[in-house]
């Protein structure tokens, strides 16, 4: 019995042929395939026996945590699902109760209109307001730039005429 290496892991020589499958999941089938190394001889070492313990154990306890989280996920999304299911049907008898009162309601049709105007005119008004202010603030804070340039300027020649060699100017700027 001949214990030589072969080329390709058993999980990629036994899957069958199906022309439907692409290429590509191929290449995924291999890529888990190769992630386990080839174990092609048998061995009574207990250290690779150990080992072998150790990576079957810690990939246990990881598909045991993905189970936990999946069923967590599972009956968040069922909740959720109950939940809109909930809100749906409330909003349909909400429905249901405005198209019953509806003909009462409509005895006015031009109440909708009115309210309509007024809130175009009021938004008018307050982006008006808003355009007015902002304005305000612009001249302000030019007005203010120009005073205190004026009185940097007025200290710079304070200083020239007494004869000071230090600029006020250049020292607040």
């Amino acid at each position: 019995m001949s214990f030589a290496k072969k080329n390709s892991t058993p999980r990629t020589s036994s899957s069958p042929r199906n022309p439907a499958t692409p290429r590509g999941s191929q290449a995924i089938y291999q890529s888990y395939a190769n992630l386990i190394t080839p174990r092609t001889q048998t061995s009574s070492d207990p250290q690779e026996i150990e080992s072998l313990r150790k990576e079957v154990n810690y990939l246990k306890n990881g598909l045991n945590e993905a189970n936990k989280i999946i069923k967590q996920l599972k009956a968040q999304h069922e909740e959720e699902i109950r939940t809109l299911k909930f809100v749906y049907d409330e909003m349909k008898k909400e429905l249901e109760s405005a198209k019953s009162t509806k003909p009462e309601e409509s005895t006015r049709p031009s109440q909708g209109i009115e309210e309509y105007t007024q809130l175009a005119q009021e938004l008018i008004r307050l982006r008006t307001d808003v355009d007015r202010l902002s304005s305000a603030f612009v001249r302000e804070k030019r007005a203010s730039a120009a005073q205190r340039l004026e009185s940097l300027l007025h200290e710079r020649t304070q200083q020239r005429s007494f004869g000071s060699s230090k600029s006020a100017f250049t020292d607040k700027l």
